[in-house]
């Protein structure tokens, strides 16, 4: 069980989200699988049918009930980002939820790689706790460079 990006108690192992990297090939089935009763869940709590949200966010009402199933991989970044602006969510967490590595995460590998790839490995480590605490340490220490 996790915590979904709204507060929902969610399913599923959360070492899952985010592992892939956007290529087809590396999608579990798990993200799969996941992403879709999560999406179905936000979008019935916002109060959208399945044909009226495919429309806004520019999708097939087939291909959003095959992702909400779980017979579809997740749409690309620029249709995650466009469905979690339409959902009022994180667009950065959307995607990690949908098992693909955005752009801006891999802007900030490729600029620091060797410091990124230890703190990720650090963190899968970590309990829920100790990550939130030190996103806190880490917060801080960006407020006082301002």
């Amino acid at each position: 069980m996790f915590t979904s990006l709204d507060g929902h108690q969610m399913s599923g192992d959360r070492s899952t989200f985010g592992a892939g990297t956007g290529s087809d090939a590396e999608f579990g089935p798990e993200v799969g699988l996941e992403f879709g009763p999560m999406l179905r869940m936000l979008r019935t709590d916002k109060g959208y049918r399945l044909r009226e949200f495919a429309r806004e966010v520019g999708i097939s009402p087939a291909y959003l009930s095959q992702i909400e199933r779980g017979e579809a991989r997740p749409p690309r970044e620029e249709r995650v980002r466009t469905i979690a602006l339409a959902l009022g969510q994180d667009p950065e967490l959307l995607m990690a939820h949908s098992g693909r590595v955005s752009a801006l995460l891999c802007q900030a590998i490729r600029n620091s790689p060797e410091d990124v790839t230890r703190l990720i490995h650090l963190t899968m480590s970590m309990d829920q706790d100790q990550v939130a605490a030190l996103v806190e340490i880490a917060r801080k220490l960006v407020k006082s460079r301002s």
